[in-house]
């Protein structure tokens, strides 16, 4: 039982295994993870582009609970089966491994948030306005300016921790997105 529940939480952790195929196919073992959850992020809001603010924000809300709940038992088990991985920078790390990204997955959903609030119209501006989300979240995510840096730090090795950066790198992409989005409405 205990088992199925590793492959489990490992399989959301990583957005349905996204995580793992970069690296493998790159043969660079965590290699592009994030971006591959990000990518899936992109993927899915795209599909859901006809759905309201209210389905929108529940799901960006779940992903965030869920993610927080998973991540550890994810990351036990990858240390378990693989040992401590090395990032993206070098540095050997015991938890935040580039695999799980679970939440980039939840930073992109957050950071093309403000397409729902603003009801854009779906077949002439919503798609390219994805695209530019998704380039600021990674932007955010990657450089980790403050305060997501500090934060980062305060909460390393915690599911929490995990997850909170790239909310942080989220709600930046989102406040971008908010404003290009009210200049394009209101201009």
């Amino acid at each position: 039982m205990k088992k199925a529940l590793q492959f489990v939480c490992l399989w959301i952790a990583t957005t349905s295994f996204s995580g793992l195929i970069p690296g493998y196919l790159l043969n660079k073992p965590g290699k592009m993870g994030g971006t591959a959850g990000a990518l899936v992020a992109l993927l899915v809001q795209y599909h859901m582009l006809n759905s309201s603010l209210t389905t929108m924000l529940w799901f960006v809300i779940a992903s965030f609970a869920i993610g927080w709940i998973v991540v550890s038992t994810a990351e036990r088990y990858l240390l378990e089966l693989y040992g401590p991985r090395r990032r993206h920078t070098g540095d050997v790390v015991l938890s935040d491994f580039n695999e799980t990204n679970i939440d980039e997955f939840h930073g992109q959903l957050l950071a093309g948030l403000p397409i729902w609030f603003f009801d854009m119209d779906v077949d002439k501006s919503a798609w390219w306005l994805l695209i530019i989300s998704f380039v600021l979240f990674r932007f955010y995510d990657i450089l980790k300016p403050c305060p997501i840096d500090s934060v980062e730090r305060l909460t390393e090795g915690t599911g929490f921790g995990v997850m909170i950066d790239d909310t942080l790198a989220g709600f930046m992409a989102a406040a971008v997105m908010f404003g290009l989005i009210s200049f394009m409405v209101f201009t």
